[in-house]
């Protein structure tokens, strides 16, 4: 099965685009938290706002593979461009969702699920795109 060629760099640039996100999360936690920056929420807000974000980030991921991929294959619409960076970027966004957890609680750690999210999603997300997409070809 030959690979569409622009597959490989968005993978590439997906899984950079996570350790951006999650880097850039650890690495602002600590100026939000000194300067007080952050949104002061209480303690049961902001694990309320962490499950709903994770919820989020696994309902987009499991759309994208069980419902998104399977009618572009049947249905043979889209390009493969249009196809793949839609796909990887539903995967990404958890890693967003991670900087904004830490923009508004200013606690870093807590977007190293969202990251790991991300990295899980684009696991399960690229070998069936590639599936995909080499039958859009």
């Amino acid at each position: 099965m030959k690979t569409h060629p622009i597959l490989p760099w968005l993978l590439i640039g997906s899984i950079v685009l996570v350790l951006f996100f999650g880097q850039f999360s650890l690495l602002t936690a600590p100026r939000v938290t000194e300067t007080g920056d952050g949104l002061p929420l209480n303690r049961d807000l902001s694990t309320s706002l962490t499950v709903l974000l994770l919820l989020v980030g696994v309902s987009g991921i499991a759309i994208v593979r069980w419902l998104f991929l399977p009618q572009v294959e049947r249905g043979k619409r889209g390009t493969p461009e249009q196809t793949a960076l839609a796909s990887l970027m539903f995967a990404v966004a958890p890693s967003v969702f991670g900087v904004v957890i830490v923009t508004f609680t200013g606690q870093g750690l807590l977007s190293l699920p969202f990251s790991a999210l991300a990295l899980v999603g684009i696991r399960v997300i690229y070998p069936y795109l590639k599936r995909v997409v080499s039958a859009l070809d």
